[in-house]
């Protein structure tokens, strides 16, 4: 098109005042989707169509659902949400060779308590424990001792997450709670899943603000070790209650899996019962101090169905085996290992943070 209009001595438009006038004259600017985009549907089919409609009912009745938790918060009534935040990593910083080498993993799970302006955060690193159900069962179990322990009647209490399938939405977490109700001051826990690919709530907020902390940190700094995070995330909330941050090491994770056994294949009415499919499950302790354990593959469902439990199951929930998970700390792979080991003897990790990484190395 230039080429044209030079040839014929004709005047051209230049890139610089094109995006001048589009941005200043008529505010034209690119598109920026809604944080709040569905990306768990492609509608080009009818059926497929029925199904996205469906979806975003769902949607809309799990927010107002939560939105009606959050009004009926009391004493004893907890409501909470929990996730576990991006990787971070260390060592992290502007050097380029940070960038192209394995890194050690940093991991922070937060539970933010509904109502009160309250989020506990759980940090630790990749020698010290993974991020499934043991370690995520670990700090749900933390939360819910340190509420039993503050409170003289007992509790209901209801969570929101995803549905991550490894960390939280899986029979071992629901056994988790099988043991908190019988064994702690709990009348009943329910677990709401919020929709898959809308799954947006309090805690996103809350790592919004934890990583420009970590941003800022940065410009100063370097990142080493994983202490520096933990300061950080402190430091980061300027208005209302700050995070509560609890440093784990390897001996302060749980073995949740040895905690209880529960098959959930049927209901009392003979009824498959797929776990992927429960939009909400309830574990209640009855007056004779048993368990129930109900379920919703809807949040349109007005009743609950009830899960078909084995004959030994109150005996096997009886049972206290709070076991360590860890002996030891976890052994980092060789190739990480190489690459901290180049880091250090390049000098690109100062003197002061070697200790950490060689309590790492000998593993």
């Amino acid at each position: 098109m230039i080429t044209k209009r030079i040839e014929n001595n004709l005047q051209f438009v230049k890139l610089h005042t094109y995006r001048k006038n589009c941005n200043c004259n008529f505010n034209i600017s690119s598109f920026i989707p809604k944080k709040d985009q569905c990306t768990a549907y492609k509608a080009e089919k009818k059926k497929e169509l029925e199904e996205y409609n469906r979806h975003l009912q769902e949607k809309e009745k799990s927010r107002e659902e939560k939105l009606r938790d959050k009004e009926l918060i009391f004493e004893e009534f907890v409501v909470a949400c929990y996730d576990l935040q991006a990787v971070m990593t260390i060592p992290n910083g502007e050097a380029s060779t940070f960038y192209y080498k394995s890194k050690i993993n940093c991991l922070n799970f937060t539970i933010c308590e509904l109502g009160i302006d309250q989020t506990e955060c759980h940090f630790w690193d990749e020698s010290d424990g993974q991020r499934g159900a043991n370690e995520i069962g670990t700090c749900v179990l933390r939360f819910l001792q340190k509420k039993s322990a503050e409170s003289i009647l007992d509790m209901d209490c209801v969570f929101y997450s995803d549905n991550c399938c490894g960390q939280q939405k899986n029979e071992f977490i629901i056994g988790m709670y099988i043991y908190a109700v019988k064994n702690l001051k709990f009348k009943s826990i329910t677990h709401k899943f919020l929709i898959r690919g809308h799954t947006q709530n309090e805690g996103d907020a809350a790592y919004s603000i934890i990583e420009k902390e970590i941003r800022k940190t940065k410009q100063s700094c370097s990142i080493y070790v994983p202490a520096q995070y933990v300061t950080a995330i402190r430091n980061s909330k300027k208005c209302g209650n700050p995070f509560d941050v609890n440093g784990l090491s390897y001996a302060d994770f749980t073995d949740i899996k040895n905690l209880s056994s529960v098959s959930l294949k049927k209901n009392v009415n003979g009824e498959v019962v797929k776990l992927s499919d429960i939009k909400v499950i309830r574990i209640e302790k009855t007056a004779n101090n048993d368990i129930q354990i109900f379920y919703k593959t809807s949040y349109f469902d007005n009743n609950y169905k009830e899960i078909a439990l084995q004959r030994n199951f109150q005996r096997i929930c009886d049972q206290q085996n709070l076991k360590s998970l860890y002996q030891k700390k976890i052994k980092i792979s060789e190739r990480k290992k190489n690459y901290i080991q180049i880091l250090i003897n390049a000098n690109l990790i100062p003197q002061f943070y070697h200790s950490y990484y060689n309590n790492i190395l000998k593993e």
